[in-house]
């Protein structure tokens, strides 16, 4: 199998017994094989929002000044359908997610099955990248944070180094 994941092929992936064996920027990577099923779901203001399909739980807390603004509602999660661009600091540049993740360092079958919020058509927060600059709570304003929590047994888990 490490042979197999040796071979330099950046789309290298082994299936076995429930659990993938796969690599990225030299690491090699164990993780629980997930349903393929998801379809977008409405948040309801519920503190926790469990979606089984992806393998965790959204969970919001209310905070002073960080977060999404409140009167962003109402938001639906959604899985990444290609293009969508984001903006997490408001002094740079709207850019794609595709960029943002190779940047953050987050692997290619990671990115497909991470739960996106958006406000209608427009994306405010994604796991690991921030909220949208237009979304983002004002100093003095109550704001809401989301957090992206894997179920155990469904974390991804780092092996070693190639």
């Amino acid at each position: 199998m490490l042979k197999q994941l040796a071979s330099g092929s950046p789309r290298a992936r082994l299936v076995h017994d429930g659990a993938t064996l796969r690599t990225y920027r030299g690491k090699v990577f164990l993780d629980a094989e997930l349903s393929s099923e998801f379809s977008p779901q409405e948040w309801n203001g519920e503190p926790r929002l469990r979606l089984p399909q992806l393998g965790g739980e959204l969970r919001f807390r209310k905070a002073r000044g960080k977060g999404i603004a409140l009167e962003h509602k109402p938001l639906s999660v959604c899985l990444r359908s290609g293009g969508e661009r984001l903006q997490p600091d408001p002094k740079r540049p709207r850019r794609t997610l595709k960029n943002l993740f190779q940047e953050a360092g987050i692997p290619p079958w990671e990115r497909e099955r991470l739960p996106l919020l958006f406000s209608g058509d427009d994306l405010v927060w994604v796991p690991g990248l921030g909220i949208d600059a237009r979304f983002q709570a004002s100093p003095g304003s109550q704001g809401l944070v989301p957090e992206w929590l894997m179920f155990e047994g469904a974390q991804k888990k780092y092996l070693f180094k190639r």
